[in-house]
């Protein structure tokens, strides 16, 4: 049977972008995932206030400490559009020479509404620490340089990063990547991968990006590189790390110098007070070096085949399924189930807009190109490649009907199966069989 729009339908003015291509950028993926302290080091000078996107940490909570190696605005990872910073331009050493930089970020016995308590290795609290990274040539001569060093002088320090040829303490590892954990005065222990995990000399490409993450738990320490866990960790001695509250792209020394600060760009550096998955890990990764964006409608393929692949699991729930879809559509393009248009909200446009598509109950087994052939946009809202009522179903059950921009509304009631019928009886207006 052949439907026509009535003249409802022709005095709408269709006025959209279908939006098959909406999807997660590298610091959607990062927030989902709760960090306590999330720095995208997209700052344009060493005037700026650098900002937590978490909002946890204070914008004025973070201070610039440049001593002439510094370089803003360079480009940041594949996956973001922002920019990434270098803390250290030359003259690789220990103390930096007078030619590097940090950014300080402030702690809770500093502000009196501070957020940023990573509590201590006794108390057994679950840090992960995440960034990315590039090398600059000559960056081998670099002592313990840090992504991120954090002492909370009360039992916690945490901090990881890399390690060049010129490392103290007759460390058995070299060119490589480290994480440590302390209890804030008398030492830390850090444990790195194998030498040579990282290039050095010809080999090094300095627009090459690495992904690390450090995690520590008790006295557990583990680390992975670009998506993949490190097995062959060397352990150290304990070594002595006094260093003033916490910060980033380097370390400050007894409250007064800049010391092992980082040869490369620094991008993206988040701090959470758990544990993320392995999936989760790997999700980043793949989101940070680009792959292709994660929209809504590879998502709803990856759900309809069971495709497990960890960066469809949007929820981190460990498993792939339509609570992915609402989550993605929920908490990451912050809008409705219904929502065809994305243009935040779901209203009568996006009903116009499914139907007509033409693809409502079109099932027609002489035409396999009838058979699951909805998209989003078509009308397929429950990931089953069909635009049935079913899909109406979900999206009205959703709360989100002409309720406004999902950020404006607290909370919405589940309408009653009375409402789902009055609501549905304006679509079968809008379509009549053609005569």
């Amino acid at each position: 049977m052949i439907f026509r729009a009535t003249v409802l339908l022709a005095s709408v003015t269709l006025v959209f972008a279908v939006c098959s291509h909406a999807y997660a950028a590298y610091e959607d993926v990062v927030i989902a995932d709760g960090p306590v302290a999330y720095w995208q080091m997209d700052e344009a000078d060493d005037s700026a206030e650098p900002v937590d996107a978490t909002g946890n940490v204070p914008t004025l909570a973070f201070g610039w400490d440049d001593q002439g190696g510094m370089s803003f605005g360079n480009p940041g990872i594949p996956g973001s559009s922002g920019t990434s910073i270098i803390f250290h331009a030359e003259n690789f050493s220990f103390a930096c020479k007078g030619s590097c930089g940090a950014g300080e970020v402030m702690l809770e016995d500093d502000f009196e509404d501070g957020l940023l308590d990573l509590g201590t290795i006794d108390d057994g609290t679950p840090v992960t620490m995440e960034a990315w990274f590039t090398l600059l040539e000559g960056w081998e001569g670099a002592s313990y340089p840090r992504l991120f060093h954090y002492n909370n002088f009360d039992g916690g320090q945490f901090t990881f990063g890399i390690a060049g040829n010129d490392v103290p303490n007759a460390f058995p590892e070299a060119r490589t990547v480290w994480g440590g954990r302390g209890d804030g005065g008398g030492g830390s222990i850090i444990l790195a991968a194998e030498s040579d995990t990282l290039p050095s000399g010809e080999d090094i490409d300095e627009d090459q990006w690495y992904h690390l993450v450090a995690q520590a738990s008790g006295d557990d320490m583990r680390l992975w590189l670009n998506g993949t866990e490190l097995t062959d960790l060397f352990d150290s001695d304990p070594i002595g790390w006094q260093a003033r509250q916490a910060t980033i792209g380097a370390r400050i020394q007894n409250n007064l110098s800049v010391v092992q600060s980082f040869p490369g760009r620094i991008d993206q550096v988040a701090i959470y007070d758990k544990l993320l998955s392995e999936d989760r890990i790997t999700a980043h990764y793949e989101a940070g070096i680009g792959n292709e964006p994660l929209d809504i409608n590879s998502l709803q393929d990856a759900i309809k085949a069971g495709d497990q692949n960890p960066r469809y699991d949007v929820n981190g729930d460990g498993v792939v399924n339509l609570a992915d879809q609402d989550y993605f559509v929920h908490e990451i393009l912050n809008t409705w189930i219904g929502d065809s248009n994305f243009d935040g909200l779901f209203d009568s446009s996006d009903l116009v807009t499914v139907f007509t598509a033409g693809k409502y109950e079109d099932n027609n087994p002489d035409d396999p190109s009838t058979i699951m052939n909805a998209l989003w946009e078509d009308g397929d809202w429950n990931s089953d490649r069909e635009f049935n009522s079913s899909d109406l179903v979900s999206a009205f059950v959703d709360g989100g009907y002409e309720a406004g921009p999902r950020a404006a509304v607290a909370a919405v009631p589940e309408p009653s199966s009375a409402l789902l019928l009055l609501l549905s009886l304006p679509l079968l207006s809008w379509m009549r069989p053609k005569k």
